[in-house]
C-alpha cells in the first residue's frame, strides 16, 4: 500500500513538545518507505534525516520504533537458555550499558535487551505499598508522593526486621516490605549498610570492583549479581544435559572462572550463595556515610 507523505502535517503540542502517542499502520509504512529510500543512497540507515520526513516523530522515536517493532532481523518473544547466558556473560563485563550490550547482542531489540536484564537483576521489580481503603492511590505521580513521606530511615528499619526473619529471600523482602522501591534497590540498600557477616563480606567484594574498575557501587553490585545469575543459568544448563562434563556441584568453582577467562573480562569474586554463617543477632546499622541512624536490637 502506498502512502502519500504529502498528507501527513507536523502538529506540535503546546510548548513545541511532540505528543507522545501510538504508531499508526499508516505511520509505519511510511517510516518503511523511508528507510527504504534510505539505504539507496546510504550504507546504514539516518534515522535523523529520516524523521525530519516523518510528522510528529523524533529521531529517537524512529530508530527506536523501527528496532523493536518492524527490523526483520530481530527475534521477539521467548529467550533461550543460550540466549540469558550470553547475556549474563555480557552484563558481566558492560553492566546494564543497555547500548553496549545492543552491540554486543545484535539479534535482539534494544527494549527487549533491557527489559531481560533488569528482570535479571530485580530492577523492574516494584511491590505497590498498601492502599488506603477511603483514599485508594490510583496512578504512578500519587504512589511517588505517597512513597516519598516514607523516609530511608523508616523503611531501612523494616528492612532490617524483615532480613533477620527472611536472610536474602529479597522477593519476599520486597513483598511484605510494599514500598515503591525495586527488589535490586532494597538488595543494595541491604549490601551497603547492613553490618551483619554476610553483607559485610558481600560489601568488601562489591568495594574491592569499586576500586579495581573506577565505578559506583551500583555499577559493581551490577557485575557481581550478573555473575551470579549466570552461575544459576550455567548450573540450569549442566543439569538439563546429563552428558556434560561439568557436574552440578561445582559449577561455581570451575565453570564460571572457565567462561570468564575464555571472554576475557576479569574474574570477580563469586559471591558465595551459602548463608548459614548468618549472624541475624549481630548489630545492624546503616553506614556512617549516610544520614541515618539505625540499630538493630
Amino acid at each position: 500500500m502506498a502512502v502519500d507523505k504529502e498528507n501527513f502535517k507536523h502538529e506540535n503540542d503546546v510548548g513545541g513538545m511532540l505528543k507522545i502517542r501510538p504508531w499508526t499502520k499508516a505511520e509505519d509504512e511510511l517510516l518503511l518507505i523511508l528507510i527504504k529510500e534510505n539505504l539507496t543512497k546510504e550504507k546504514s540507515i539516518n534515522f535523523r534525516s529520516i524523521s525530519q520526513q516523518m510528522p510528529e516523530r523524533t529521531t529517537k522515536q524512529c530508530r527506536e520504533h523501527y528496532e523493536n517493532s518492524l527490523a526483520p532481523n530481530k527475534r521477539r518473544g521467548d529467550w533461550s537458555l543460550e540466549e540469558k547466558i550470553r547475556l549474563a556473560e555480557l552484563m558481566v563485563i558492560h553492566g546494564q550499558n543497555w547500548a553496549k550490550l545492543r552491540d554486543s547482542f545484535r539479534s535482539r531489540t534494544y527494549n527487549g535487551i533491557k527489559k531481560k536484564g533488569r528482570k535479571f537483576l530485580g530492577e523492574s521489580s516494584v511491590s505497590k505499598p498498601l492502599k488506603h481503603r477511603r483514599s485508594p492511590i490510583k496512578t504512578s505521580a500519587s504512589l511517588r508522593k505517597y512513597n516519598n513521606k516514607i523516609d530511608d530511615d523508616t523503611i531501612f528499619q523494616r528492612l532490617l526486621e524483615l532480613h533477620k526473619e527472611h536472610r536474602y529471600h529479597i522477593k519476599i523482602i520486597s513483598t511484605k516490605l510494599r514500598v515503591n522501591k525495586s527488589e535490586a534497590e532494597l538488595e543494595r540498600m541491604l549490601f551497603k549498610n547492613c553490618q551483619c557477616k554476610t553483607c559485610l563480606t558481600k560489601r568488601r567484594e562489591i568495594k574491592a570492583l569499586m576500586v579495581e574498575n573506577n565505578e559506583d557501587f551500583k555499577e559493581s553490585w551490577t557485575r557481581v549479581k550478573a555473575l551470579e545469575k549466570l552461575q544459576d543459568l550455567l548450573r540450569t544448563k549442566s543439569e538439563t544435559n546429563m552428558n556434560d562434563s561439568v557436574s552440578t556441584h561445582n559449577i561455581s568453582e570451575i565453570t564460571v572462572p572457565l567462561v570468564g577467562k575464555e571472554l576475557g573480562y576479569p574474574i570477580y569474586p563469586v559471591p558465595s550463595t551459602d548463608y548459614e554463617g548468618l549472624n541475624c543477632a549481630s548489630p545492624l546499622k546503616l553506614d556512617t556515610e549516610n544520614t541515618l541512624d539505625v540499630e538493630c536490637d
